[in-house]
């Protein structure tokens, strides 16, 4: 290193001023030549000097840069973490939007919670609203065994009962190749229900088709809703009895009243 290398002239300057000193002692040189080498010490010291502030302005200067790398590393790295938080808010953010255009998506789609036929479809218009508790359709299951509804007059619920035989005519169908199918009533609703739009009160009967019956169709599907006229067995009758039967309700009605 050049500091070391002055140190060195240094130290052979001053062991070579000592020598002329004692040299001028005894007047064997002249005072300049030890004037000239006081002055070669004097220039080299003073390098020395200049090489070893230099040295420290390197060093204070390295030292600076040091600091500002890790100022950097520091404001890189607090970046780096801020946007990441930033980017951890958005994908929270966008998970939520997700989640909730899901569920605004199941809501639009709606499903049956299995397949079947719909029947008395309410919703006719696309995009419209539907308030809670709306009834969009009916879905009667495929697997479902299919009861047929028929309505019963007052005057003759009287007559019916469970397991009672019955038939159907299926009217949708050609009365010519589709017969007449056996049935037998499932159960008899214990109200008395009246038609919307007319008034009329009737009893509800529900009636099914005899799996015995059904090789009839001929491999003709019944859906829901398909008209379906419904006969009940209430019993055999005579030509008389059909004369006799207003006579005793007549006579059973006067024993009654008081």
């Amino acid at each position: 290193m050049q500091r070391d290398a002055k140190a060195e002239s240094i130290d052979l300057v001053t062991q070579q001023l000592a020598d002329f000193a004692s040299l001028l002692e005894k007047r064997l040189i002249n005072a300049s030549q030890v004037t000239a080498i006081k002055r070669e010490r004097a220039e080299l010291v003073g390098d020395r000097g200049g090489l070893i502030s230099q040295v420290a302005q390197t060093k204070e200067a390295i030292s600076e840069k040091r600091v500002q790398i890790l100022q950097l590393d520091e404001e890189f790295l607090e970046k780096v973490l801020s946007d990441l938080q930033n980017i951890r808010s958005q994908i929270a953010e966008l998970e939520e939007q997700e989640v909730a255009a899901q569920d605004r998506l199941k809501r639009i789609d709606i499903r049956a919670p299995q397949s079947g036929y719909v029947h008395q479809l309410n919703v006719h218009t696309v995009g419209g609203v539907i308030a809670p508790g709306d009834t969009l359709m009916l879905v009667v299951p495929e697997d479902s065994d299919l009861v047929i509804e028929s309505r019963v007059q007052p005057v003759d619920v009287d007559q019916l009962q469970v397991g009672q035989d019955a038939y159907v005519r299926l009217a949708a169908f050609d009365q010519r190749t589709t017969p007449e199918l056996g049935a037998a009533v499932l159960n008899v609703s214990p109200d008395l229900t009246r038609d919307e739009v007319t008034g009329e009160p009737f009893y509800l009967a529900r009636l099914k088709i005899l799996d015995s019956e059904m090789p009839k169709l001929n491999g003709q599907t019944l859906v829901p809703g398909m008209p379906v006229e419904g006969f009940i067995q209430t019993g055999e009758r005579t030509v008389l009895s059909y004369f006799i039967k207003p006579m005793q309700d007549q006579i059973a009605h006067a024993l009654k009243e008081k």
